[in-house]
């Protein structure tokens, strides 16, 4: 009997506390907390549920110490995967907060290897990979977040974890040591037609709008991802591809035997990268405003490169009788049917999703530069673009015919 009323006395304790936070007396409630806790015959799940008062008491006084010290008795005497993941998701940002992210990463850590399929285990995880790769601790990031993917946590956890490792392998490494780990990402994410309903499912108690910031979380780095191995791919088949040197002899042997080879072959690379990077717009619901950018970007800067490779060669040999003409001949179809369309395509976008950003100034640099009548250059940073005649909002980023 005497178990018993202490115990009863505990819960008193422990419904008093919860009636003092709810009408916002939160010294009276930590007060009475702190009783419920030292008294000797609560239970275990008393003196937990007591913990827990006591840190929200703690945290809604942004006494954060103390809050994160009351935390760590409360995940003491909790032992469900579903109360420790709730408790540790509350305190692992106080940690963050005070600095202690060592200890953040050690809890989760542990949770994570003691649950390792729970959903709390991906999520918590995840937060203590953003918050490495927010700080640049490379290391770190990569540490916790490769070693959990492939556990079915949900298609935005997983392909977050999946894009973050291959960020942080990417900065460590600084090679293409990274693209595995973004096509792990691809992979992890799967059919773009079935993406929203399977992420919508995986949260059935979260509301509409929790779902969609998920969902377009999920979008962004699904465009990283997707930018990740089409810019790879450009480095190695586009960016290697260097014009030939003419070295004298005859003009029209030097054009057939090493010039037009490389043009056809150089051509082909762009629009096998350009259809990778345009991978980017199939991405459902909706295509993320960043990653389209850069892609029309990037296929812009491919074309006008391949431009200027030659307009240069032409000028190193504008001596040679007919060489700049004959150049400038094989130029021309690529810098009006390929190079003008695709930075169009980057400023458009630009221009529809209200997005300015240093790759976009190089499309329109380039235009302004080479169709100074299309387009006027803005001076100040401004999430919109001045030009001069009305350019289409969707043209295309895929390849045509020059």
């Amino acid at each position: 009997h005497a178990a018993s009323a202490a115990a009863a006395c505990a819960d008193a304790r422990l419904a008093a506390a919860r009636a003092y936070r709810a009408a916002g007396a939160l010294a009276k409630a930590i007060g009475m907390a702190r009783l419920g806790i030292a008294w000797p015959g609560a239970t275990v799940a008393t003196r937990t549920a007591l913990a827990k008062e006591l840190a929200e008491g703690y945290s809604g006084l942004a006494l954060l110490s103390e809050a994160a010290s009351a935390y760590a008795i409360a995940l003491d005497g909790a032992s469900d995967a579903s109360d420790r993941g709730k408790l540790l998701g509350a305190v692992v940002p106080i940690w963050f907060a005070l600095g202690s992210d060592a200890e953040a990463a050690r809890q989760v850590g542990d949770f994570a290897k003691r649950f390792p399929d729970a959903k709390e285990s991906g999520v918590l995880t995840l937060g203590v990979v953003q918050r490495a790769v927010d700080q640049e601790r490379w290391g770190d990031a990569l540490a916790a977040g490769k070693g959990a993917l492939d556990r079915g946590y949900p298609p935005d956890v997983s392909v977050r974890l999946a894009v973050l490792a291959a960020r942080a392998t990417r900065a460590i490494h600084k090679d293409e040591r990274h693209v595995p780990l973004a096509q792990v990402a691809l992979r992890l994410a799967g059919d773009p037609s079935t993406l929203t309903p399977r992420l919508r499912s995986a949260w059935p108690d979260e509301d509409e709008a929790h779902q969609d910031r998920r969902l377009a979380q999920t979008l962004t780095v699904l465009g990283e991802a997707h930018f990740m191995v089409a810019e790879a791919q450009q480095r190695a088949e586009v960016d290697a591809l260097r014009v030939p040197t003419f070295r004298g002899g005859t003009l029209g042997v030097f054009a057939s035997t090493m010039l037009r080879p490389w043009i056809e072959k150089k051509r082909a690379a762009i629009e096998a990268v350009s259809r990778a990077y345009a991978a980017i717009l199939d991405i459902q619901p909706a295509p993320p405003p960043r990653w389209v950018i850069a892609a029309g970007r990037n296929v812009g800067l491919m074309w006008a490169g391949f431009v200027d490779d030659l307009d240069g060669l032409g000028a190193r040999h504008e001596t040679v009788k007919n060489f700049r003409d004959a150049v400038r001949g094989l130029t021309e179809p690529y810098r009006t049917g390929r190079a003008q369309p695709a930075m169009r395509a980057c400023v458009s976008y630009a221009t529809k999703f209200q997005w300015i950003d240093p790759g976009v100034r190089d499309c329109e640099r380039w235009l302004a530069k080479n169709y100074p009548a299309t387009l006027v250059p803005v001076d100040e940073l401004v999430p919109r673009l001045v030009a001069v005649r009305s350019l289409p909002l969707e043209p295309p980023l895929r390849p045509a015919a020059p």
